[in-house]
């Protein structure tokens, strides 16, 4: 029985990181949709994102997703 209560664990806490991640994910692409350097209009074409900010926010996720606790 402790086996399978340690999987349970295991399991638990892949899922909470799993969960965690996936938020990550979406409030980057909620900040990406967001922030207003982000935007352009079809007279201004300014497609360009800061590439820092798109590592740092990579750089949590992949924190999250393969940090082994």
């Amino acid at each position: 029985m402790n086996y399978i209560k340690s999987l349970e664990a295991k399991n638990k806490e892949l899922q909470d990181k799993l969960d965690s991640s996936r938020m990550e994910i979406n409030n980057f692409i909620k900040f990406l949709n967001t922030n207003p350097k982000f935007q352009s209009t079809p007279e201004e074409i300014k497609n360009w994102i800061s590439v820092p900010d798109v590592v740092s926010r990579l750089d949590e996720i992949r924190k999250q997703m393969y940090t082994e606790e």
